[in-house]
């Protein structure tokens, strides 16, 4: 979670405040949700999403009330939209 916590520029203490769900901060696993807290105390917590067999930017974007273009906005790692794989991360706005 430490480093979850250092790409959203969040502190390791409130990552894990924000994520009672996780019993253990050092093992997380593949598929897991993770809320990212917007503040030092979230109202409404973002995550992650792990992408799926058979997903695309268009069918997660859908799924969560989103455009495309505001998904591959808030995921710049992601250099070709087009090309996505099962296990990646992907972060929800």
């Amino acid at each position: 979670m430490s480093g979850i916590a250092a790409m959203f520029g969040v502190t390791l203490d409130d990552l894990v405040k924000a994520n009672p769900q996780i019993r253990d901060p050092n093992t997380i696993y593949p598929g897991q949700t993770v809320y990212i807290p917007t503040g030092a105390h979230p109202t409404r917590p973002s995550h992650f999403y792990v992408v799926q067999q058979g997903d695309t930017m268009s069918s997660i974007a859908a799924r969560y009330g989103l455009t495309v273009d505001q998904l591959i906005k808030a995921n710049p790692q992601i250099k070709n939209p087009d090309l996505i794989y099962p296990g990646q991360v992907i972060y929800i706005p």
